[in-house]
C-alpha cells in the first residue's frame, strides 16, 4: 500500500478548483476509509461521544438545513439517500421526519457508533460502487445529502453525474463542502498570522473548494442553486493571536468552546433569521463550510 500522507502538490482544475496533482490508488482510498477512518483512536475527525451542548448544536445545524430544504422543496419528501452517511445523525433526524431514509459508507463504524439503531438504514462497501448499482437499477431519490463528501473523492465531477442520475427531476441535493482557500484563509497567510495552509489535510481531502469556485463548479456541471448557506466561521479565529489555534495548538480548545457558546446563542434567534444570518456569510464567502441547495438544470 502505498503512502497515503504523502504532501501530494496541488494544481488547479479546469473547472476552477484545486485538487492533488497525484491521486492516490483508489483501492488505497478505500481501504483508508473502510479501516481507519473512523476507527483510529482517537479520530481525527469524530468523537466517540459528544457533550449535551454539542449534541443539541448538530441537531439543530441539520434543523436550519432542513428548514431551508423545505423553503426550495414544496414536494413531499418520500426518498432520502445520504451519501457519506458518517455517524448517522442526519438520517436519524429526516426519519424522525417521517421520511423513508437510506445511507451509504465505508463503514458502519461511525453509525455504530452514535446511531446503532440506524445500521439496517445504511449500506456499507465502495460508495462509488454502491452509487454506481444505484444509477443502474434507475433508483431515485427526492433528497440527496452530501455533506463533507466531495472534497474526499479521487474525481468530484463524477460523483456529482452520478448524483444526478439518482435525483428526481424536481429532488434536491443539498451539497456541503469545506471553504477552503477562502478570501479569510489566504488574508490570514497574507498578513503572518498563519505559516501554513492548514487546510490541506491529506490523504483525507482530494480536493478543495472555497464558495466562489464551488458556485462556479455545479453552474459548470448544470446545476441551479435555489439557496445558499454558510456554517459558523470559525476560521475569524485565527485572526486574533490570543484565539488563533493555528499558530498556538494550545488555545484550541478554548476555540472550539467559544464557538459552541456563539452557535448555542445563534440558535436562540428564530430559525428563519438564523438561516438569514448564514445566508449572508454564504453570499460574502465567509463560514468554514459553504451548503448549496441544488438541483438539476432542465
Amino acid at each position: 500500500m502505498q503512502d497515503l500522507f504523502n504532501n501530494y502538490p496541488l494544481r488547479r482544475n479546469k473547472l476552477g478548483f484545486f485538487e492533488v496533482k497525484d491521486e492516490p490508488l483508489k483501492d488505497d482510498l478505500a481501504h483508508y476509509y473502510s479501516q481507519k477512518y473512523y476507527q483510529e483512536t482517537p479520530s481525527k475527525t469524530y468523537a466517540k461521544s459528544y457533550e449535551e451542548t454539542e449534541k443539541k448544536l448538530i441537531e439543530f445545524r441539520i434543523a436550519s438545513r432542513f428548514k431551508a430544504l423545505q423553503q426550495v422543496y414544496k414536494g413531499k419528501m418520500q426518498r432520502f439517500l445520504d451519501v457519506g452517511c458518517g455517524e448517522g445523525f442526519v438520517l436519524k433526524y429526516f426519519l424522525n421526519q417521517g421520511v423513508h431514509v437510506e445511507g451509504l459508507d465505508f463503514s458502519h463504524a461511525g453509525v455504530l457508533q452514535q446511531n446503532p439503531d440506524l445500521i439496517d438504514s445504511v449500506i456499507t462497501g465502495d460508495v462509488d460502487q454502491l452509487l454506481h448499482v444505484k444509477v443502474e437499477q434507475l433508483q431515485t431519490y427526492d433528497i440527496i445529502w452530501l455533506q463533507n463528501v466531495l472534497e474526499h473523492v479521487i474525481d468530484p465531477v463524477d460523483l456529482m453525474a452520478k448524483l444526478k442520475k439518482i435525483l428526481a427531476d424536481d429532488g434536491v441535493l443539498v451539497l456541503t463542502v469545506p471553504n477552503d482557500f477562502s478570501p479569510l484563509q489566504l488574508r490570514a497567510l497574507d498578513k503572518g498570522l498563519i505559516d501554513t495552509q492548514f487546510w490541506v489535510t491529506l490523504p483525507d481531502h482530494l480536493s478543495y473548494f472555497n464558495t466562489e469556485t464551488l458556485l462556479n463548479f455545479v453552474d459548470q456541471l448544470g446545476w441551479q442553486v435555489l439557496d445558499q448557506l454558510a456554517d459558523f466561521p470559525i476560521d475569524w479565529f485565527v485572526m486574533n493571536e490570543q484565539s488563533n489555534y493555528v499558530s498556538n495548538p494550545k488555545v484550541g480548545v478554548n476555540a472550539h468552546l467559544a464557538r459552541l457558546h456563539l452557535e448555542t446563542l445563534i440558535a436562540e434567534n428564530h430559525i428563519n433569521k438564523v438561516n438569514q444570518f448564514y445566508r449572508a456569510l454564504s453570499v460574502i464567502g465567509m463560514g468554514r463550510n459553504t451548503v448549496l441547495f441544488l438541483r438539476k438544470n432542465a
